[in-house]
């Protein structure tokens, strides 16, 4: 008898522990976004957009860059000092990538 009402505690236990957490990772619910509020989301936009206008010209920059060296800079010149594998390609190649990315 007493093995039978330890079972059923655990089994009960088990239940509520799944009930527990269907309920918390239910994900039509997450994705529902009427509980944001207005005010929150606009603050979040305005914070997104100061962001995106501070990156913006480094970006436009390495672009630049980019695009002229891959337009002027001849290929034989960047394998002749990037192409090996030794340390101080990897050094040139690091100094002048790193700033681009």
């Amino acid at each position: 008898m007493a093995a039978t009402s330890c079972e059923s505690v655990a089994q009960e236990q088990s239940l509520n522990t799944c009930n527990t957490e269907n309920m918390s990772c239910d994900s039509s619910a997450a994705m529902v976004m009427d509980h944001v509020q207005p005010s929150r989301m606009r603050r979040a936009m305005k914070a997104a957009f100061a962001l995106f206008k501070r990156i913006v010209p480094y970006v436009l920059l390495g672009a630049l860059i980019s695009g002229l060296s891959a337009a002027y800079l001849p290929a034989e010149l960047v394998e002749k000092y990037v192409g090996g594998d030794d340390l101080g390609a990897i050094i040139i190649a690091a100094v002048i990538g790193v700033p681009l990315y």
